[in-house]
């Protein structure tokens, strides 16, 4: 199996980190949309975390928190 030059190794490494990055910010904000609009219905209506919106979001956030957990997880040669 070929190895990575040097270069694009740090490259790859460059860009694994800037993924993880976007993704750890973009799982934050889910996270934080998510729990705003629990808030929301829980102080409008009176209901909690089964509100169908926040529940309805909830893949999307565990989806994203699966992505960053596997590009973290990705072992350079």
């Amino acid at each position: 199996m070929p190895t990575l030059s040097e270069q694009h190794r740090d490259e790859l490494v460059n860009a694994l980190a800037a993924a993880v990055a976007s993704l750890s910010k973009a799982e934050h904000a889910a996270g934080v949309w998510a729990d705003d609009v629990s808030a929301n219905v829980e102080q409008q209506l009176g209901v909690g975390p089964s509100d169908p919106i926040y529940a309805r979001n909830l893949p999307l956030l565990s989806k994203i928190r699966e992505a960053r957990e596997l590009v973290e997880g990705i072992q350079m040669p």
